[in-house]
């Protein structure tokens, strides 16, 4: 996103072209969610075993992640629709896109907000230290 925001603005290129260009990896996305449900298939057992523990933790989890990143948006000033956009930051990319967009978000923003919030050295984060 750090090259692709320059080049579209340089190029004069809108959002809207360059969105329906990408369509089709923005639509492969969702298949490649359904295929990490296999792995998980193939460890029924551990996970039955465990489901209690797997639950409360992936609840609180979640709740302490959506509550600081919100909170943190909010305090330096982000706007309520910017909040809503880093809201789902902790989940995959097309869950993410579709709840940002069901609560007022911009998709777009949670897709950056995934992508970095899950390889943080791969983005901005790695020029920031």
């Amino acid at each position: 996103m750090v090259v692709i925001i320059p080049f579209l603005l340089l190029t004069g290129i809108s959002y809207e072209r360059y969105f329906a260009g990408s369509k089709v990896l923005n639509d492969l996305l969702q298949p490649a969610v359904v295929a990490l449900a296999f792995p998980l298939y193939e460890q029924l057992h551990q996970i039955r075993a465990r489901w209690k523990s797997i639950i409360t933790i992936c609840f609180i989890g979640s709740c302490v992640a959506m509550i600081t990143g919100t909170t943190v948006a909010l305090l330096m000033g982000a706007t309520p629709q910017i909040a809503a956009s880093i809201l789902p930051k902790s989940v995959t990319t097309p869950i993410a896109m579709a709840v940002s967009g069901s609560i007022g978000g911009i998709p777009a923003i949670s897709a950056v907000c995934v992508i970095f919030c899950r390889h943080p050295r791969r983005g901005i984060w790695a020029y920031v230290a």
